[in-house]
Formats: C-alpha cells, structure tokens, sequence
C-alpha cells in the first residue's frame, strides 16, 4: 500500500508541477473568467477566492481530461483500471487545490498528509495565474 501511495503521490506532484509549467497556455477568455471570479469574491474576508478559482480550473481543465481521456485524444480507449487510476489522481489534485478534505473517504487518510502539505497550491496557482494575465496584458499594450 505504501510503495502505491508513493507512486500515486509522484504522479500528483507531476501533474500539479506540469499544470503550473503550462498556465501561459491558458486563452484569454479563460483567464478573464478567473480573474473576474477571483475580483468578485475579494469582498469576502475568508480568503476563498484562491481556493475557488484554483478548483475551478481543476474541475474545468484537469478532472475532465483525466476521468475521460478518450474524449480529448488522450488515449485511445481507457480501461476501468486505467480510469480508477486517473479518478484517484484526479480526487487528489481536486483535494490539494480545495486546499483539504471536508468529507473523508477511507483510502484518503493515506492521502491526508500529502493534501495538507500542498493546501497552499491554490493560492500559489491563482497567483500565477494573475501574474500570467498581467503579462498578457503588458504584451497586448506593447
């Protein structure tokens, strides 16, 4: 179970640095969309905007590509074991940009250290994120 989780958590870690490595990816519509989200919940004082617009892009850009990668030519065909793999992968990195686990299932606890470790991953995305639209709209002015 061990030497699982620690390939399962190799994978998760790759997969959040290479989500970070790609943000200048991301269109301006999108990038709009967060900005706007996060600009519209700076009213509330509990800090929830990183969290939100962190989770949005995962459940937007990352979960749909991992639990269904056919659909985005990902993979040919995905067997069911293949898919567990993926919606376990998918169930951390969503917990990790959440910034923690509300409900726990049993196999999270193996998990729980890892997500509190990296609970700061939102805010570290949603300030990349700003930092790419600033730049995006430096070269526009330009």
């Amino acid at each position: 179970v061990r030497a699982n989780w620690r390939n399962l958590r190799n994978i998760c870690l790759k997969l959040i640095n290479l989500l970070f490595s790609k943000l200048n990816l991301l269109t301006e519509p999108f990038l709009q969309i967060c900005e706007c989200m996060y600009t519209g919940l700076k009213k509330y004082k509990d800090n929830s905007q990183n969290r939100i617009v962190a989770s949005f892009i995962t459940l937007r850009l990352v979960i749909p590509a991992l639990t269904i990668p056919e659909n985005y030519n990902l993979v040919k065909k995905c067997n069911p074991k293949l898919r567990r793999k993926l919606i376990l992968i998918g169930k951390i990195v969503q917990y990790v940009t959440n910034g923690g686990m509300e409900d726990k299932e049993k196999w999270t606890l193996i998990a729980e250290e890892f997500i509190y470790e990296n609970k700061e991953t939102s805010a570290q995305l949603t300030s990349a994120i700003y930092t790419n639209i600033q730049k995006k709209r430096i070269t526009k002015k330009n």
